[in-house]
């Protein structure tokens, strides 16, 4: 992509490309591809999208990508994934969308960070969203194979 390689752009993409390979690996261990599967996978990548535009909209140097722009994908995609949920497992998988988007709204109110002691910030938000991707994870297994 002749020196594209660090943009905003490739690093959506690697994320979300990153975040898609779970699904082969669920399918390669024996996983059945079904329809609930699918449409989790697809939440999986959509949330991974969001929370990678969300840091790239942070930095002072990413002119391009503001914030909220995360929060515009989110907010596209939201009624498909809450739709797909109803669809193949009613209303208490929806509570998986809960988070992302009260995350969303709060996003559009947020600005770029400030150039001073930008790496702590960054990491910061990098641990944050660990831990939240972590939990939606969870919720996830809880939604696809149920409750013991």
């Amino acid at each position: 992509m002749r020196g594209r390689g660090r943009s905003a752009v490739a690093n959506v993409s690697g994320t979300a490309l990153i975040a898609s390979t779970y699904l082969a690996w669920y399918v390669l261990v024996s996983g059945n591809l079904v329809i609930k599967v699918i449409v989790v996978s697809i939440l999986w990548v959509t949330y991974h999208a969001f929370s990678a535009l969300y840091v790239e909209g942070k930095p002072p140097f990413r002119q391009s990508v503001k914030p909220y722009h995360s929060s515009i994908l989110w907010f596209i995609s939201l009624p498909a994934l809450a739709y797909g949920l109803y669809i193949v497992s009613g209303l208490l998988p929806l509570v998986v969308l809960i988070e992302p988007t009260v995350r969303a709204f709060i996003v559009t109110k947020e600005g770029k960070l400030p150039m001073n002691d930008l790496r702590r910030r960054v990491r910061r938000i990098g641990v944050g969203l660990l831990i939240e991707s972590l939990v939606l994870a969870c919720l996830i297994l809880v939604l696809i194979y149920g409750l013991p």
